[in-house]
């Protein structure tokens, strides 16, 4: 027989020992449930589901940010086009009204002329 102290502490070293056994047992079934789980062909299909799903979804969002950007690109040249056009307009209206003023002092000039001729 065993005293009491020592018995105390052989029960505890058991106690700890189960503990660490059930711990043990608890972490191979849960591996040998995810095995199962993983190697289910439903689960599979299922995965293999939401990753083509999380591809579609990367590419939607690259086509966005490309289509994003050729629409700046494009509302970018069409402002330039639009400044280039209204320089042109403006030099346009310079040259005509030049000439315009340039055609009244002619005429104002001939006019004159024929009023001293007279």
């Amino acid at each position: 027989e065993l005293d009491e102290q020592t018995e105390v502490q052989l029960s505890r070293l058991i106690a700890q020992a189960a503990q660490q056994l059930l711990q043990v047992n608890q972490q191979q079934a849960q591996q040998q449930q995810a095995q199962q789980v993983a190697q289910n062909p439903v689960l599979q299909m299922q995965q293999a589901e939401l990753q083509l799903r999380a591809q579609e979804l990367q590419r939607k969002e690259a086509d966005s940010q490309r289509d994003f950007q050729i629409a700046q690109q494009k509302l970018q040249l069409e402002q330039e086009r639009l400044a280039i056009e209204a320089q042109k307009e403006a030099a346009r209206l310079t040259q005509q009204d030049r000439q315009v003023n340039q055609k009244l002092k002619t005429d104002m000039l001939k006019h004159m002329t024929k009023q001293v001729r007279r």
